[in-house]
C-alpha cells in the first residue's frame, strides 16, 4: 500500500476536521443540495442582518439581507383575515422598526350602505377613542372638506355604497409615526366608494389622532352589520 494511500476503513468517524483540509480544496463536485435543503427553513422574510454567501467576482463574501432586498421597499408584517360584526383587531404590527406603514384592505360587508371604521390601539392593545380629526374628498366633489372633529374613530368610506354586499371595498391607508409618542399618529387613506347607482367612485381622506400616544395596533370594524370577509395586509415601509 502506498504511503500516501489510507484505506477508507482506517478513517474513523469525524476524524477529518478543518485542520486536515487544504484551503480552497472543496469544490462544487463535492457539494450536495442537502448542504442547503438539510437545514431548517427560515419561513419568513430575512432580517436586515441575516447573511447570504455570494461570489463577488470569484471571491466568496458574505452580505447582509439589507443589501439584497431585506429592507428595501415594502416588508409584509401581517395578514389578517376574518368575518365578524365586531371587526378585526390587529395587535402589535406597528413597532419601532419602521416609521411608516402601508395598510391594504379588501372588505365584503354583510349589508349594503355599510361603512368601515378604524381605531388605533396603544401598546397595551387598548382602543384609542379620543378625538380623530379627518377631512375627506370624494369623486366629482360630491362632498369636500367633510370634517370629523369630534368622533371617536375615523372612517375608511364615508358614504356607504348601495351594493357593498356584492362589491367589496378596496383601499389603502398610509400610517405615519405610530410609535412616536411625541408626534401624533397620522394617516392618509384612499378608498373605492360611491353613492347609490354610481360605480367606480373613490374617496381620499387624511387626518390624525388628536393625542400624542404611542400606537402599536389597529382595529377595523363595521358601523353596522358585519364583515362577510375582510383581508387586511400591513407592510412596513423601509427608509433605505
Amino acid at each position: 500500500m502506498s504511503k500516501t494511500t489510507i484505506p477508507r476503513g482506517g478513517i474513523t468517524a469525524d476524524a477529518i476536521d478543518a485542520t486536515l483540509i487544504a484551503d480552497d480544496a472543496i469544490s462544487e463536485e463535492h457539494l450536495d443540495a442537502t448542504a442547503i435543503t438539510g437545514h431548517t427553513a427560515l419561513a419568513e422574510a430575512p432580517a436586515d442582518t441575516d447573511e447570504f454567501l455570494i461570489s463577488d467576482g470569484g471571491t466568496l463574501k458574505r452580505i447582509d439581507a439589507s443589501y439584497v432586498g431585506g429592507s428595501s421597499g415594502l416588508v409584509l408584517i401581517s395578514t389578517t383575515t376574518g368575518s365578524s360584526s365586531s371587526g378585526l383587531n390587529i395587535n402589535g404590527p406597528f413597532t419601532t422598526t419602521y416609521d411608516h406603514y402601508l395598510v391594504l384592505y379588501e372588505i365584503d360587508f354583510s349589508s349594503d350602505g355599510a361603512k368601515a371604521r378604524v381605531r388605533f390601539q396603544n401598546t397595551s392593545n387598548a382602543e384609542q377613542s379620543d378625538t380623530y380629526h379627518q377631512s375627506s374628498l370624494r369623486a366629482n366633489n360630491e362632498t369636500a372638506a367633510n370634517n370629523f372633529n369630534s368622533t371617536s374613530y375615523f372612517v375608511l368610506n364615508d358614504n356607504g355604497q348601495s351594493n357593498f354586499s356584492t362589491i367589496p371595498l378596496y383601499g389603502h391607508m398610509y400610517v405615519s409615526n405610530p410609535r412616536d409618542a411625541n408626534t401624533r399618529c397620522g394617516f392618509r387613506n384612499f378608498a373605492t366608494t360611491s353613492d347609490a347607482g354610481r360605480e367606480g367612485g373613490f374617496e381620499i381622506s387624511a387626518g390624525h389622532l388628536n393625542e400624542n400616544t404611542e400606537i402599536s395596533g389597529i382595529k377595523i370594524y363595521p358601523d353596522s352589520g358585519s364583515f362577510d370577509t375582510a383581508t387586511i395586509r400591513i407592510y412596513g415601509i423601509a427608509s433605505s
